[in-house]
């Protein structure tokens, strides 16, 4: 069993719990919580929020992962608190699917503040060196910007947000994604490549 990333209690932990030890099992989930909220809540915009929360993503995380466990266990792809937020965010990926899909065209294109992890990256991407004038064009640069990164494919989405937001690292992504990390730098990159073609446009058209 590869125990690499994670510590001898984690994994006395998780060997216990693939066991059949609920009580050690919630010991690390309860580790991870706040953090899995946090990863959670940052990607959830206006719409979602009417929909579900991120204790019901977690909800759902907690019980496939202690139903996974000894897999895991008997596997370790990759370590515990890697495997645990690449969960959560399989679950948020379902939940954000089903409920917006079926009104994906008409909900997509309705005005609302972004998420978190996109209004960062946003930040991010834009300069903020334009006069006081340029704040009508700056705020439409945004929008537009936002909208295109709610646009991108979803695993491509959070390949961006995943690296840029979240600092982790392509193998790291590569694993959560369940994708190759070339896979996941090439996707970055064409992503990327999107995302700064909407600024150049925007800056020619202010000149």
């Amino acid at each position: 069993m590869n125990t690499q990333g994670d510590t001898e209690r984690t994994n006395e932990l998780l060997a216990r719990a693939a066991d059949g030890d609920e009580s050690a099992f919630e010991v690390l989930f309860s580790e991870h919580r706040s953090g899995l909220v946090r990863f959670i809540q940052s990607r959830m915009d206006a719409r979602l929020q009417q929909r579900f929360d991120a204790s019901d993503v977690i909800q759902e995380t907690h019980l496939e992962s202690i139903q996974r466990v000894r897999d895991f266990v008997e596997r370790k792809p990759m370590p515990f608190a890697l495997w645990i937020r690449r969960t959560a965010l399989e679950r948020f990926l379902k939940m954000r699917r089903r409920h917006l899909e079926a009104k994906r065209r008409s909900v997509k294109r309705e005005n609302h503040p972004p998420d978190l992890s996109t209004f960062t990256l946003v930040k991010q991407l834009r300069s903020d060196e334009a006069s006081p004038s340029e704040n009508v064009r700056q705020a439409e640069q945004q929008e537009e910007l936002t909208r295109a990164i709610q646009d991108l494919a979803d695993h491509d989405r959070e390949i961006v947000l995943l690296r840029n937001v979240d600092g982790f690292a392509f193998s790291e992504i590569a694993a959560m994604l369940d994708i190759e990390p070339a896979t996941a730098r090439k996707r970055y990159g064409r992503a990327l490549i999107k995302l700064q073609k909407i600024l150049v446009r925007s800056g020619e058209e202010q000149r």
